[in-house]
C-alpha cells in the first residue's frame, strides 16, 4: 500500500473512529446517567463485572489475533490456511478456558473474594455470564484482527460504536419492566454475542476468508509465530484486568468498583480519537517495505505530534468542565471528588501511552517483538514497585496512581527507544 492509499486508510479509520468516540462519549454523558439513576451505582458496578474477565480475552488467545495481523498476506502460508489454524487453536484455548473455570467451581473457589457485596445466585450467574463473555471475545479478537489484516479495521471500530449505546439502551429499556438484577446480568452477554455476528457478516461479506482443512504444519507455523507475540500479549492484557481484579479484592464495594469503571469509560472515551489514529498502522507497517521505512517513520513522527496536541486539548477541557460533567451524571455526592480526581489522572497517563501508540505499532510491525515487550513489561513492575511506596494512601488512590506512573514512564522509554532506532536507520 503506497503512502497515498496509507493516507486514504487512516483518513477513512479516523472518520469513523471519531464516531466511535462521539458514541462513547455520548453514551458516558447521556446513557450512563440514566442507568446510575434507575438502578443505582452499586447494580452498576455489578453490570460492569460482567466484563471483567473478557479484559484478559487477548491473553487467552495467546497472542493469535496480532499474530494473524501480520501473518496475514505475508504470502509465505495461504490466508485461509492461517485463519483455519487460528480457529484450530482457538477451540482448544477454549476447551482449556472452560476446564477451569468447571474446576473453580467444583472447588468452590469465590473468584471474585469472599467479602464481595452480593448474594451468591448473583455471584454464580455472574460467573457464569463473564465466563461466556470471554468465549466470545476470544473469537471476537480472531474476527477483528481478519477485518484489520484486510484493511477493513474501520469496520471494527463500528462495532465498538454500536456496542455501548445497545448495551446501556437495553439496559435502560429492561428497567421499565424489571429492576432484577440477573436480568441485567445477562445484557452484556447479548450484546456481546451481537457484536461477534456482526463482525462474523463483514468477514462474509468483504473479504474472501473461508476455513479449510489445515495440517499440524500449519498450526505449528502459526502457533511458533504467536509466542512472539504471547509475551506481549501477556502484559498489555493483564494489567488493566489485573488492575480491576485486584481493586475489587481490596476494595469488595460493587459502588467503588463502578466508580473505577466510570472512571476508565471517561479517559478511554476521550482518548479514544488519539489511539484511532495510530490503530490501523500495524497492517501497514506489517506489509511495508524496507524501501518505506524513512517515510514510515517520518508519518509516525507527524502522528505523534497531532496525538499531543489532543492531549493537551483534553486534558485543559476536562480540567475546565470534568466537575460539571461529572455533576451531569447525577450519583451520590461522597464519589464526585474521587472520579474527577481518578479520571483526570487516567486520562493524563492512559493519554500519554495512547500518543506513544504509534511507535509500538511500529516496532509490532516490524517484528520487534522483544523491545516492545520489555518497554511494555516496565507497567506491571513499576506499577507494583509504586503501589508498595504509596502504602499511606487509600486503596481508589493509591492503585490508580501507581498505575498512572507506571504508564508514564513507559511512555517516556518507548519514544525515547524509537527515537534511538530511527537515528540507525540506514
Amino acid at each position: 500500500m503506497d503512502l497515498n492509499n496509507i493516507s486514504k486508510y487512516l483518513k477513512k479509520n479516523f472518520i469513523v473512529s471519531l464516531g466511535k468516540n462521539v458514541s462513547g462519549i455520548a453514551t458516558t454523558l447521556i446513557l450512563l446517567p440514566i442507568v446510575i439513576v434507575r438502578l443505582g451505582i452499586e447494580s452498576y458496578g455489578i453490570i460492569s463485572l460482567t466484563l471483567l474477565f473478557s479484559g484478559v480475552s487477548s491473553l487467552a488467545d495467546l497472542g493469535l489475533s496480532k499474530a494473524v495481523v501480520t501473518l496475514i498476506g505475508d504470502r509465505k502460508v495461504n490466508d485461509n490456511r492461517i485463519v483455519s489454524a487460528a480457529v484450530v487453536i482457538n477451540l482448544i484455548l477454549i476447551s482449556i478456558v472452560i476446564c477451569f473455570f468447571a474446576i473453580s467451581q467444583l472447588l468452590s473457589i469465590r473468584l471474585l473474594g469472599n467479602s464481595l457485596n452480593i448474594n451468591g445466585g448473583e455471584e454464580t450467574l455472574l460467573i457464569y455470564t463473564s465466563l461466556f463473555i470471554l468465549i466470545l471475545s476470544v473469537t471476537n479478537n480472531l474476527a477483528r484482527s481478519i477485518l484489520e489484516a484486510k484493511y477493513l479495521l474501520h469496520i471494527v471500530s463500528l462495532t465498538f460504536a454500536i456496542y455501548s449505546p445497545l448495551l446501556y439502551g437495553t439496559i435502560i429499556f429492561l428497567s421499565f419492566f424489571t429492576l432484577n438484577i440477573k436480568v441485567f446480568i445477562l445484557v452484556p452477554l447479548f450484546v456481546t454475542m451481537i457484536s461477534l455476528v456482526f463482525n462474523i457478516y463483514f468477514i462474509k461479506k468483504k473479504t474472501s476468508i473461508s476455513l479449510v482443512k489445515v495440517k499440524v504444519m500449519h498450526i505449528k507455523y502459526l502457533f511458533v509465530n504467536s509466542l512472539g507475540f504471547l509475551n506481549l500479549g501477556i502484559v498489555n492484557s493483564m494489567v488493566i484486568p489485573s488492575l480491576r481484579y485486584f481493586y475489587i479484592l481490596k476494595v469488595s464495594d460493587t459502588a467503588l468498583y463502578g466508580i473505577l469503571d466510570l472512571a476508565f469509560k471517561i479517559a478511554q472515551s476521550i482518548n479514544g480519537i488519539i489511539i484511532s489514529i495510530a490503530s490501523p498502522m500495524l497492517a501497514v507497517f506489517s506489509n511495508a517495505k524496507k524501501e518505506e521505512n524513512h517515510n514510515l517513520v517520518k508519518l509516525s513522527y507527524k502522528i505523534f505530534y497531532i496525538s499531543i496536541a489532543i492531549l493537551i486539548f483534553s486534558l485543559f477541557g476536562y480540567y475546565l468542565f470534568g466537575n460539571y460533567f461529572i455533576d451531569f451524571l447525577k450519583f451520590n455526592i461522597s464519589y464526585k471528588e474521587l472520579l474527577y480526581k481518578v479520571s483526570f489522572l487516567l486520562i493524563f497517563s492512559i493519554g500519554l501511552v495512547s500518543t506513544i501508540e504509534i511507535f509500538a505499532r511500529y516496532f509490532m510491525g516490524n517484528k520487534m517483538i522483544k523491545k516492545i515487550f520489555y518497554l511494555k513489561l516496565i507497567i506491571p513492575v513499576f506499577g507494583i514497585f509504586f503501589y508498595f511506596c504509596l502504602f499511606s494512601l487509600d486503596y481508589s488512590y493509591r492503585i490508580i496512581i501507581a498505575y498512572s506512573c507506571a504508564l508514564v514512564i513507559s511512555s517516556i522509554a518507548t519514544f525515547i527507544s524509537f527515537y534511538i532506532n530511527s537515528i540507525k536507520l540506514p
